[in-house]
């Protein structure tokens, strides 16, 4: 779901031009003057009457990379923040004149240029280069305590925290939140407040240099700013607090935090954090109400001032409630409505001009919006049995999260359920027995049954002489699609290595002690945007959902041995649910009889082993993760899954085993294991077409036929 906070993020996260960048000694008193009164209009927003006094100022002081600095920021915000690339050429000729060195951030040795550096940041950050601009604010939070001691700095340290907190929560890493989350609490609610705001005028040579009527109008204004500066804060850091706990599903602490934020007056970002609470908390009702009492249209923020378009989002977490809900066609309603809405947004912007990204202003330049309501459209298509509609929306999707595994998993499954929606139809033998017989001839005593040569159109292959890089939604594709994902699924450290190593969606590294066991996929972080990151047992278990896909789709293209050995693979996993662990022995088994190894087969179709079919891992240290995934997948199991019991998974083997005995000419063992079938079929539990036409070709082959047609008596009655 998503939360209207970016408003908050956009005010604490823009341009900053801080009273430090005009005040350079030596400085004469004129010039004083007019840098106070610059700063001054800046912060009245008469941009035009600003950059007058910095163009005065700048013939007085040429070449002053502060004032041309200043001069680039002004010009910027009087452009509505859309002229970015002119900006960024000015802030290069900054950087010239200040020997700075833009794109080495370890350079960064002087107080004095962390502005320009945090300005570049802002300028990442909403260019969604999360990754770069996080380098910077990790190296600016090395500043921060000298920063603050500057008084009207304060400003500038606090904005760092929150643009390094909101960029921590962007790339899925609340656990190192906690640290600007810490120093902000310690800077708004500490007690040095006083000694720090008054330490400017500690001598009495700087009390003579705020004489004047002017200069003590301007400092009387700032001393009242000052005693309001960290109350406009407090609840901002309460939002990011509430976010940061509700990514590390601490509900209890982020009920706390929403409490307080929602006492101090109800905004749009606090009902919607409240509505994703309740909506980790399993309360959809509770959400939508939630979610109904925000307006629509967003209230007095407007997509064009901080880039939120709240209709949009709206749709978006109603659409994701359905979903949970279990009710996939009204998700794609919502979502729908969600793309409608964006994409009458950036028309609004951009209405009488060419839609570009440079006609637009900073804030609205999110070019994964869209891409991220079509992943979450793709997903509701695919849960409602559309997987044709489903294709085309995730396809457009990879097109910026090209590094997701799952989702090029979810393109393979489209094509999978393309190729076959679902396996009910083997189960169902009032559907099936016209497939079974092609029809009879004569009549009376010489009338014959002619039974069809097979019942199954599993076979069917793509349009021959299809590349399988085209992509459409063919077997061919999706076998590409789950190469590409297994590609992208980091090898788990061995439990015999010394360290173990957490890699990130950002390809960093991080060696954990000595001494540690680490167990497949705990130790491995998996890039999952637009989505969380993908970590600890949901790694193990999509690695396993991959293999078994690849397996299916290698025994339908007729590749038996890329099939055994994707089937192998997965039952040599240290963490594999029941369900993957029995379909890997039944695709092992047909490839091994496929390839004539029908010794292998019957190994591979022992009845010992199978005892469980659900898709619960083994339990593992993170057990509680593990709980709520289970919680998940047993909420939305895959559409027609067969067997959904365990005595029907037990008939399937059987059914398995006696065609390997049969294909060995072993008849009497056949008959006699098919036999079982009948025996262990109890109520709820099901038996495959195929395996009646097995029972007919059995008592066949043994010289049988008044069995055989009892048998047809028996399943078929319409040709007795």
């Amino acid at each position: 779901m998503s939360d209207s906070t970016k408003e908050n993020a956009n005010e604490s996260n823009k341009l900053s031009l801080p009273e430090s960048c005009f005040i350079l000694p030596p400085v004469t008193e004129q010039e004083k003057e007019l840098a106070a009164n610059a700063l001054q209009e800046f912060e009245n927003k008469n941009y035009e009457k600003c950059k007058s006094i910095l163009s005065k100022l700048s013939q007085t002081r040429s070449g002053d990379p502060k004032i041309l600095h200043n001069l680039a920021v002004v010009e910027y915000y009087q452009s509505e923040f859309r002229n970015t690339d002119e900006l960024r050429k000015k802030m290069k000729e900054v950087c010239d004149k200040a020997q700075v060195n833009i794109d080495n951030v370890d350079g960064l040795d002087d107080v004095d240029h962390c502005v320009i550096f945090f300005n570049e940041a802002v300028i990442l950050y909403h260019s969604h280069q999360y990754n770069a601009a996080l380098n910077i604010m990790d190296k600016l939070f090395q500043f921060i305590e000298p920063l603050g001691l500057s008084g009207f700095d304060d400003q500038l340290a606090i904005k760092t925290c929150l643009l390094l907190l909101e960029l921590y929560l962007c790339v899925n890493q609340p656990e190192k939140a906690a640290r600007p989350i810490a120093y902000l609490e310690n800077m708004l609610y500490g007690n040095n407040k006083t000694s720090n705001n008054g330490s400017k005028a500690q001598t009495p040579e700087k009390e003579k240099e705020r004489e004047g009527s002017k200069e003590k109008e301007v400092k009387e204004k700032k001393e009242t700013t000052d005693s309001n500066f960290y109350d406009i804060y407090k609840p901002k850091l309460q939002q990011y607090k509430a976010r940061f706990y509700l990514m590390l599903k601490s509900t209890k602490a982020c009920k706390r935090e929403l409490k307080t934020l929602m006492s101090t007056g109800v905004s749009v970002s606090g009902v919607y954090l409240r509505s994703q609470l309740e909506y980790l908390r399993s309360n959809c009702r509770k959400a939508m109400k939630l979610l109904n009492t925000a307006s629509v249209s967003g209230g007095t923020h407007t997509f064009k001032e901080t880039g939120d378009n709240i209709a949009a989002m709206y749709y978006n977490n109603m659409g994701c409630l359905h979903f949970y809900m279990g009710k996939p066609n009204l998700g794609c309603f919502y979502f729908n409505k969600a793309i409608q809405e964006h994409n009458n947004a950036i028309k609004s912007l951009t209405e009488g001009e060419p839609d570009t990204l440079s006609s637009r202003p900073l804030f609205t330049v999110d070019v994964t919006a869209y891409y991220q309501l079509m992943y979450n459209l793709g997903l509701q298509y695919l849960h409602a049995g559309k997987p044709l509609q489903a294709f085309e929306r995730l396809l457009e999707a990879v097109q910026v999260y090209h590094t997701n595994p799952r989702l090029w998993l979810r393109l393979a499954e489209c094509c999978m359920q393309n190729h076959k929606p679902d396996n009910s139809r083997d189960f169902s033998l009032k559907e099936r027995q016209k497939d079974m017989i092609r029809g009879s001839v004569g009549s009376g005593p010489h009338r014959k049954i002619i039974m069809s040569p097979f019942i199954s159109n599993d076979n069917k292959l793509s349009v021959q002489g299809q590349f399988s890089a085209i992509p459409m939604p063919t077997l061919e594709f999706a076998s590409l699609c789950l190469r590409n994902a297994l590609i992208l699924i980091p090898e788990a450290p061995s439990p015999s290595s010394s360290t173990s190593t957490t890699v990130s969606s950002q390809g960093g590294s991080i060696e954990e002690p000595e001494g540690t066991s680490p167990v497949e996929g705990q130790h491995v972080t998996v890039n999952g945007l637009p989505a969380n990151s993908i970590q600890g047992a949901e790694v193990a278990n999509l690695k396993n959902s991959i293999l078994v896909a690849s397996a299916y789709v290698a025994l339908c293209l007729g590749d038996m041995v890329m099939a055994l050995k994707h089937a192998e693979t997965l039952l040599n996993q240290p963490r594999i649910s029941g369900a993957h662990k029995f379909l890997a022995h039944l695709y092992a088994a047909e490839a091994s009889i496929m390839m004539d190894n029908i010794s292998d087969a019957i190994q591979y179709l022992s009845p010992d082993t199978l005892t469980d079919i659900s898709f619960t891992l083994p339990p593992t240290l993170d057990s509680i993760m593990l709980l709520i995934f289970s919680l998940y997948i047993s909420y939305f199991l895959p559409l027609g899954w067969y067997p959904n019991t365990l005595s029907t998974a037990k008939v399937l083997m059987q059914y398995h085993l006696t065609v390997a005995y049969a294909i060995r000419g072993e008849l009497d063992k056949a008959g006699e294991n098919l036999s079982q079938v009948g025996i262990s079929k109890g109520p709820g539990t099901d038996i495959p077409v195929q395996a009646v036409m097995l029972a007919i070709y059995i008592q066949l082959q043994k010289g049988l036929p008044n069995l055989a047609k009892s048998i047809i008596k028996q399943y078929l009655p319409q040709y007795r």
